[in-house]
């Protein structure tokens, strides 16, 4: 499936449908809700490590890629303790809730961000044609 179609969408929808399933936590308070919205944030996200690797996989020269999927593990190794120790302090100060609302509305930021310039990258002709 993911050689047939076209990634950026479903990247991009991952990460909205990730943050959306974060709102929510900012005003909700029962467990039951929680657990569900978290289920299906799971069920959200599950696709991204796939769709994100399969990305670098058609749009890099095989010869290149050991070296490219290297350095992204070394990126993300290094981002998720910086994370944690913004994390941490942001929990302190906003609390779980507005911590986790504060992060569902940048990602939906992120989401619309990114569709905005790839909408961009697109052209408008491509808009045109999608939307005959």
């Amino acid at each position: 499936m993911l050689r047939t179609t076209r990634q950026w969408p479903l990247v991009v929808a991952v990460i909205a449908l990730w943050g959306g399933t974060l709102i929510p936590f900012g005003f909700l308070d029962a467990t039951a809700p929680t657990l569900v919205l978290f289920a299906l944030g799971g069920l959200a996200y599950g696709p991204f490590p796939a769709f994100t690797l399969a990305l670098f996989q058609n749009a890099t020269d095989p010869a290149d890629l050991p070296a490219l999927l290297a350095a992204r593990g070394a990126i993300t190794m290094t981002v998720l303790p910086a994370g944690a120790a913004v994390g941490g302090p942001l929990v302190a100060a906003l609390g779980a809730a507005g911590t986790l609302l504060g992060s569902g509305i940048a990602t939906l930021t992120l989401a619309g961000a990114v569709a905005l310039v790839l909408f961009a990258a697109a052209g408008p002709a491509r808009w045109r044609a999608a939307r005959a």
